[in-house]
């Protein structure tokens, strides 16, 4: 396991514009470094508010090894605790998502409110405070029915501005009021970095994902390049700005700042495709228009807070995309699809349809990611120069080694 002197010495060696050492995919100690340095300061997507509808329900979220409680309050707000009972440290909640009155610890029976306030300790001594007990709290921010959540003690980034962008972008789908259609879990035996390199760039996607370039236009701009290509796709989507802007709907963007903060984020609208109303295989919607949108625009949104969580949503249905790394070689990638609350199965909701794209071509990703894992733990691997296509996972690397400076 490397030290930080060993550590500081690998990261001098890195080769700007070429991929990371072997170490960074497979040391244990390097991954400590990333639970403190990164997974504790960003804000990372936990799940949508329908979730947990009521008063005493929660569900679990795990990522680098902590699991957090995220509940609903007897007031009606979203709380987060840590899922570490102030006793002896057990964890409190064992099932992934339940409806409770109270959080009582299977280990002492030590019992908590859905404030995260200690309600009872047996036993203890005559000077024990239970109000110094209450569960550790765990920052939450909300945008739009999306769940945020920042496990560090004093965030460095307020979750208010990136709220507001997002909402700025999403208001139309109405997240807040829409509900959760499917939610599908697909663990890849990787580390969480080959993940999330992959997620950025579209230079493997006209040889990896057939289907995926079948539907989204804008692959012939970044996964092929060429620029007769790029020509075509920028046309395209020329046409579908002016004739979007016609319907009143918006079509700008918010610009990733050229310095990448330490939380960045990106929203902003595309072309699917001509003559495609939704992300689905023919084109055609699997869902009705979700929220405030009252006519198929042809246009997709895509959101991005920080390297772990995505959204796209075409006018129909939202994907929600989060990456939680488990352990050093362990990334679960949960995909959680979004509709009008008021669609219904059979009628006017065709959930394999909606789910089709997104689910392919992250089955096909689990095998290119694992594939890679196996192959940068040979002896002969070495870093390799990444193509002009992959300017977008090359500024993820260089985030990544700010951060673990």
């Amino acid at each position: 396991m490397l030290d930080d002197a060993a550590f500081r010495l690998l990261r001098a060696r890195q080769r700007d514009g070429f991929a990371l050492a072997r170490e960074f995919y497979g040391d244990p100690a390097i991954f400590e470094r990333e639970r403190q340095r990164i997974f504790a300061r960003q804000w990372l997507f936990a799940g949508h508010v329908s979730l947990i509808p009521e008063p005493g329900d929660y569900f679990l979220h795990r990522i680098g090894g902590e699991s957090v409680i995220v509940c609903r309050d007897n007031d009606g707000a979203v709380r987060a605790f840590f899922n570490v009972c102030r006793h002896r440290g057990s964890r409190i909640c064992l099932e992934a998502s339940g409806t409770v009155a109270s959080f009582v610890c299977p280990y002492h029976a030590w019992a908590y409110g859905l404030d995260g306030a200690l309600n009872a300790a047996r036993q203890m001594p005559d000077d024990f405070e239970r109000a110094d007990y209450g569960l550790y709290k765990c920052h939450v921010g909300v945008a739009e029915g999306l769940i945020f959540l920042n496990l560090d003690e004093d965030p460095s980034v307020d979750f208010a501005a990136i709220g507001a962008e997002v909402a700025a972008v999403t208001r139309p789908h109405r997240f807040d009021s829409a509900r959760v259609a499917a939610r599908r879990n697909y663990p890849v035996e990787a580390n969480w970095k080959l993940v999330i390199e992959n997620f950025n760039e579209c230079y493997h996607c006209p040889s990896a994902h057939p289907e995926y370039r079948q539907v989204n236009a804008y692959v012939r701009a970044v996964g092929d390049g060429r620029p007769e290509q790029v020509r075509v796709f920028e046309e395209m989507d020329a046409a579908w700005r002016q004739r979007t802007e016609a319907m009143g709907h918006r079509v700008d963007c918010a610009v990733l700042p050229p310095e990448l903060p330490d939380q960045f984020h990106l929203a902003y609208r595309q072309v699917i495709q001509t003559g495609f109303d939704s992300l689905t295989e023919d084109g055609r919607p699997a869902a009705p228009l979700m929220g405030e949108l009252s006519a198929f625009d042809g246009g997709e949104t895509v959101v991005h807070v920080g390297p772990f969580f995505s959204l796209s949503a075409a006018n129909d249905y939202a994907c929600l995309i989060s990456f939680e790394p488990q352990d050093v070689s362990t990334t679960n990638m949960t995909l959680t699809w979004l509709v009008d609350r008021e669609a219904r199965e059979g009628e006017d909701l065709d959930t394999e349809r909606m789910c089709w794209m997104w689910d392919v071509t992250t089955r096909q990703d689990q095998v290119l990611i694992e594939n890679n894992q196996r192959g940068l733990e040979s002896i002969r691997y070495s870093p390799g120069p990444y193509s002009v296509l992959e300017s977008f996972t090359r500024q993820f690397v260089d985030w990544y080694l700010r951060q673990m400076r």
